[in-house]
């Protein structure tokens, strides 16, 4: 048992406070911000007009404040306000020496450590209604030893007092009861934090705090050491766990995007503080890479501002300013000059976007790094860049399988930009998703899963389908996909869908395109779960720069039997039309027809919660469908080619969350395409063009079949008055060589496209290879370099199409 230091002894500990945030030399640094940058003083001003009535009124009678302090467990949000009154009041103290502001920080701090330090840490509860232990570490704890940490220096002073509520009077501050404090609320997250998710993150304020505070260094260094380390069967597993469990491949939190970034940014700033309280460490020198990742969140932006929001939380959760203040902070302090001028940029680009930097510091629930604002400031110069981050053609989620890729003309891309993800996986807050696929189009997600807003946790909607595969673009096999049984223990995170692996690309990840208008990404997944095997290809191919279209192959089989692949597509719209040959599709109400579960407590794969039901006869015609956004007059095209016998559905399912111009609170449409037997040597093939014309540029899509085999696809487009043939060629793996004398092609690989243009009779010729050995079109070969990719534009002096030898 550690003894609790003395008065005495408290003054003798060589390490300064404050010290979890900032130092006292750090002070003059600030002041010169606040004297010299507008953004700096309006933050200044703003804490003193904040506290500016506490200032005037509370050494009259201090009684009035205290007394308003709850009981433990009482209010959480009255709680809030007054130890956040307790912060600002104690760092306007160690920004302007002035006590009154110390005096009012320490009334409130002295009957905080006195509730908290008689405490059992396993029954410590801040607040009582809907109690949730992950709350109080990240609100309150914090809160108590920060206001501790800035007037420690006050509170040691020998004229110091404190008011003492059970008294009613001035009393000596008494360092025991705080150390005690500190102790209850380091062990209260030791013992009861959460494991193998974030939980240890966000809880990891609460009591790296409090340890930074304890002023018994033997005590401090034990339980640091217990913080870093992890104990044996302890409820926190420590900070090397926490380094160790970011994603080797990528170096982000491994969980949905919303959640994996906010745990990211918050471990940053903690990085920050262990590194200042322990340099010897090195956890930022050793660990740069977690500052350089999490810069990819920028690119997880689609052109209208949304995130990609696979899993868990939403696409609206974009505010990123935070993480890169302080990651500027950090790389000003480590002279990381690279980092700072790429923070910088971003930053630049973002407040740009804002209209300025208007800085607002405000009281925050949860995660809390306001005042950072003003204590971690660095002025960013005006001739800085605001190009922020260089936007990827190709970047990926290891760990949530996730690859996306972009192409943006520089014209508009708000409304022409093309950007896609597929993936699935395993992780916490990840959705039984299969290998899913999310298009962005015309302004908006237009091909979007359904989401997975904290506000719909358990509930029904999001419990049954949020988080099942018929709230994704994805394929339901048998009418069974979902999620597999708990393997380990009671968690809810396991065995949801098994690893997707991407096997190819081009670009690959952060790498040059080698064509402006093609692209490509192959994924696949072994599905044990549901004895599967999947493999999706994708391309985006631009025709202008203010058109182009989405390629997707999707190939599916059971290695036990196949009755039947659904192909789900969810789109944004008022309405869909479904045609083959210029005619709607003849449709008859089939309202049983999604209404089956497999009889879990999730009622998968979710379907039942489509309605309005609506099935064709099969048919081998090719099928064209139209998503029509009225509210902005924009459009969504689909173009399925014919060839092969398909039932195709019209069905409504819940309103997508957190999409734009009302259609979060409109019905999905889904489009579902029924096919019996295998899908792997026939595969679904879509092609999908977002557009502000109710006209698509596509014009004609078949389908390109050898030995019974569907190895591609020919897509006829006309823009501006131009046609444009693409060969697209998809094989299932990288080896296999098709010849095709109908189009003068000879191709081994995996992916290839071969366009023509006719132009004032002659052939603009485009033959792109992104990923194979070779790829020949009449007397012209490309062949792939090192990474099975080739690229080669000429014209042909004749009119192709008037000339078949």
């Amino acid at each position: 048992m550690i003894a609790h230091l003395t008065e005495k002894e408290v003054l003798l500990d060589t390490l300064k406070h404050p010290r979890i945030w900032v130092s006292p030399k750090d002070r003059k640094g600030i002041l010169d911000n606040i004297s010299k940058y507008p953004w700096a003083n309006s933050l200044f001003s703003q804490l003193k007009k904040n506290q500016s009535s506490k200032y005037l009124n509370h050494a009259k009678n201090p009684s009035e404040e205290i007394n308003l302090i709850p009981n433990l467990p009482g209010d959480r949000k009255i709680h809030r306000t007054i130890l956040n009154d307790g912060v600002e009041c104690a760092i306007l103290y160690y920004l302007t020496e002035d006590e009154k502001y110390a005096q009012i920080a320490s009334d409130i701090v002295y009957q905080y450590v006195k509730m908290i330090s008689i405490k059992d840490p396993l029954k410590l509860k801040f607040y009582h209604k809907k109690f949730n232990h992950l709350i109080q570490t990240r609100e309150h704890f914090p809160r108590v030893a920060m206001i501790y940490d800035f007037v420690q220096p006050y509170l040691t002073k020998p004229s110091t007092k404190v008011y003492d509520i059970s008294t009613k009077n001035k009393v000596r501050f008494n360092f025991k009861i705080a150390q005690k404090a500190f102790e209850v609320m380091a062990n209260n997250v030791i013992k009861l934090g959460g494991n193998n998710s974030n939980h240890p993150v966000l809880e990891l304020p609460g009591a790296l705090y409090a340890i930074i505070c304890m002023d018994n260094k033997i005590a401090r260094d034990r339980y640091f050491d217990k913080i870093l380390n992890g104990l044996a069967r302890s409820r926190q597993p420590g900070i090397n766990w926490m380094l160790n469990r970011f994603s080797k491949e990528d170096r982000l939190w491994p969980e949905s995007a919303g959640y994996g970034k906010f745990t990211h940014a918050l471990f940053i700033q903690l990085m920050n503080i262990i590194d200042r309280y322990q340099p010897n460490l090195k956890i930022i020198d050793n660990h740069k890479d977690i500052l350089e990742s999490v810069f990819i969140y920028e690119n997880f932006l689609y052109p209208n501002g949304a995130t990609m929001a696979y899993g868990d939380i939403g696409r609206s959760f974009t505010n990123h300013a935070h993480i890169y203040r302080n990651v500027l902070k950090i790389a000003e302090r480590k002279g990381y000059t690279a980092l700072k001028n790429r923070a910088a940029t971003v930053l630049q680009k973002i407040y740009k976007e804002e209209g300025g930097y208007n800085p607002i510091i405000k009281n925050q629930r949860l995660e809390w790094n306001n005042p950072l604002q003003l204590l971690w400031g660095v002025n960013i110069d005006t001739l800085v860049s605001d190009a922020g981050e260089p936007k990827y053609r190709t970047v990926k989620a290891t760990h949530a399988g996730i690859v996306m890729q972009r192409n943006y003309s520089g014209k508009d891309d708000k409304q022409n930009g093309l950007m896609y993800y597929t993936g699935g996986g395993t992780y916490v807050h990840a959705h039984a998703s299969g290998l899913d696929m999310e298009l962005y189009g015309s302004g908006y997600v237009i091909g979007p899963d359904y989401g997975g807003s904290a506000s719909g946790y358990g509930s029904k909607l999001h419990e049954q389908y949020a988080v099942s595969y018929a709230a994704h673009n994805t394929i339901i096999v048998n009418g069974t996909s979902g999620r597999g049984s708990k393997i380990n223990g009671n968690s809810t995170w396991q065995n949801i869908v098994n690893p997707v692996v991407l096997k190819a690309s081009e670009p690959k990840t952060y790498v040059n395109a080698i064509a402006q208008s093609f692209s490509f990404s192959t994924q696949f997944l072994d599905d044990v779960i549901n004895n599967v095997n999947q493999q999706r290809t994708n391309s985006i191919v631009r025709t202008s720069a203010t058109s182009g279209y989405y390629v997707d192959i999707f190939r599916s089989v059971s290695i036990i039997k196949n009755n039947f692949h659904d192909y789900l597509f969810h789109g944004l719209g008022d309405k869909m039309q479904i045609k083959s040959k210029n005619n709607n599709l003849f449709m008859v109400d089939t309202p049983n027809r999604f209404q089956n579960d497999t009889g879990d407590a999730r009622k998968q794969p979710g379907w039942r919660w489509f309605s309005n039901a609506k099935t064709s006869l099969l048919t081998s015609n090719p099928v064209t469908t139209r998503f029509d956004l009225q509210v902005t007059k924009d459009y969504l095209h689909m173009s399925i080619p014919g060839g092969v016998t398909k039932e195709y559905s019209a069905v409504l399912a819940p309103p997508t969350q957190e999409v734009s111009n009302g259609y979060d609170k409109k019905d999905t449409q889904v489009f579902i395409m029924r096919k019996y037997g295998e899908a792997w040597n026939k595969p679904f093939i879509a092609i999908y063009e977002p557009s502000k014309s109710n006209k698509p540029t596509v014009k004609r899509t078949e389908n390109i079949i050898i030995d019974n085999k569907i190895i591609g696809v020919k897509v006829i487009s006309k823009v501006d008055g131009q046609e444009i043939q693409d060969i697209i060629l998809s094989n299932d793996n990288d080896t296999t060589t098709l010849k095709l004398p109908k189009f003068n092609i000879v191709f081994t690989g995996r992916f290839a496209i071969v366009r023509t243009l006719i132009k004032a009779n002659k052939t603009n010729v485009y033959l792109y290879l992104g990923d194979g050995k070779e790829l020949h079109f009449l007397n012209k070969k490309v062949k792939g370099d090192i990474d099975g990719k080739a690229y080669l534009e000429y014209i042909l002096n004749y009119d192709i199409s008037k000339n078949k030898n």
